[in-house]
């Protein structure tokens, strides 16, 4: 949220840091509508939601790394094994949620 307009000073205005301020603000915020407006690629999100309920969850970001998440997998079994560890994929590129998600799959992670 940029600050209100009478929060600039002359030095910003000179520069137009307020016409910059808004222009990107609502770059973000159409960034986000278009995101949150994308449908899941998979269906299973009730069952996943279903089984979190009462379970202390881990849940982590995916971006693009499956390799990470490999490793992250193994780490979270042998020092967190009694939380309930969730992969969540924001991963633009098809292919590479697609080697994400195998390695999730071989994991036994959701």
């Amino acid at each position: 949220m940029p600050p209100r307009l009478d929060e600039y000073h002359f030095r910003d205005w000179l520069h137009l840091r307020p016409v910059i301020h808004r222009l990107k603000t609502r770059r973000y915020r159409a960034i986000d509508q278009d995101y949150c407006a994308r449908a899941p690629r998979t269906d299973d999100c009730r069952s996943l939601i279903a089984d979190l309920r009462g379970r202390k969850a881990l849940i982590s970001i995916a971006f693009g790394d499956a390799q990470l998440i490999e490793w992250q997998a193994l780490l979270v079994r042998r020092y967190v094994p009694d939380a309930y560890y969730v992969v969540a994929d924001n991963t633009g590129d098809d292919v590479r949620a697609a080697r994400i998600a195998a390695v999730a799959r071989a994991r036994g992670v959701p």
